[in-house]
């Protein structure tokens, strides 16, 4: 299993300081290894790895990063069983090393922190095909919707939806996304016959209404907010903050400004605004969302 471990490394982008962190830490506890991770994969409870991260975030970040390799691992056997072609495999856990460059960035060490984000990926309920990432997911609820004005929504709560995610990575053109929806529509037919999905949606940094104010009509965030309907906005910057800067700071005037974006963003906050989240939908064929929305809106 070691060197499946490698192999999947290797095979999904890690760098050799990554796959070494993981494989010593399954070489610790390899028997222990194997039961967590197919006890996790099975159950959906990442609160073993969650806790091993919080309490020595060098040793519980690789052994966490090793838990998803082997997992990794398992759901290939599911992606064989189906017929899903390999590209779509490395594609979707090509996720695994973002997360992990991403870990080092934020504690100095390799490893894997997001470890409930990537269980999404080694348990089918998440594939990366082109430019985005799609789940077999559920029209959100709160705290994403207040409870007052989820009849406006285009589609009931809990109903199927395509929900769709945007991975770190290269440019988001419209054209990239258009083309990953178009997959989409071919994709989850395919191997997903039972599955019935009318709507995708979105929930993201990128389609908050005052990204509007930040940047042109011809920027690529405006394109893909101009791909959806928007319904709602929320008001947490989280998001926004990790995404555009990868840390919070004290004060606004502390964000740095070398990109048109982040001095857009700091310019804004200066001013008062806040960042935030919005929701959009879009129909799975053809279009008509903003319409939808917009009647609802009027519907008293």
């Amino acid at each position: 299993m070691k060197e499946r471990i490698r192999e999947f490394g290797r095979l999904i982008g890690l760098d050799a300081a990554q796959i070494d962190a993981a494989a010593h830490a399954f070489d610790r506890a390899p028997a222990e290894a194997l039961r967590l991770a197919d006890r996790v994969r099975s159950s959906g409870d990442a609160a073993a790895y969650v806790r091993a991260v919080r309490l020595d975030p060098q040793a519980g970040g690789a052994w966490t990063l090793a838990g998803a390799l082997i997992m990794a691992g398992a759901a290939q056997e599911e992606y064989q069983a189906l017929g899903i072609e390999m590209q779509v495999f490395v594609h979707t856990m090509s996720d695994i090393r973002i997360w992990a460059d991403t870990y080092r960035r934020r504690t100095g060490f390799d490893g894997l922190g997001e470890i409930r984000w990537i269980l999404h990926h080694c348990r089918l309920e998440l594939f990366r095909l082109g430019r985005l990432q799609f789940e077999r997911g559920h029209a959100p609820a709160a705290p994403f919707v207040p409870l007052r004005q989820r009849r406006l929504l285009p589609v009931r709560r809990g109903k199927p939806c395509l929900c769709v995610h945007i991975p770190e990575g290269e440019h988001l053109t419209a054209s990239a996304c258009l083309a990953s929806m178009e997959a989409a529509l071919d994709f989850f037919p395919r191997y997903f016959p039972e599955e019935r999905y009318a709507w995708f949606c979105c929930f993201s940094w990128l389609l908050y209404s005052g990204n509007r104010a930040l940047l042109p009509p011809e920027s690529n965030i405006v394109r893909f907010m101009d791909l959806w309907s928007p319904c709602f906005d929320y008001k947490n910057d989280a998001q926004a903050i990790e995404r555009i800067w990868g840390h919070r700071e004290k004060r606004a005037e502390d964000y740095s400004t070398d990109t048109r974006l982040r001095a857009n963003a700091r310019r804004w906050m200066e001013q008062g605004h806040s960042l935030g989240m919005g929701l959009g939908f879009r129909p799975v064929k053809g279009n008509g969302c903003a319409e939808i929305c917009a009647d609802k809106k009027r519907t008293p």
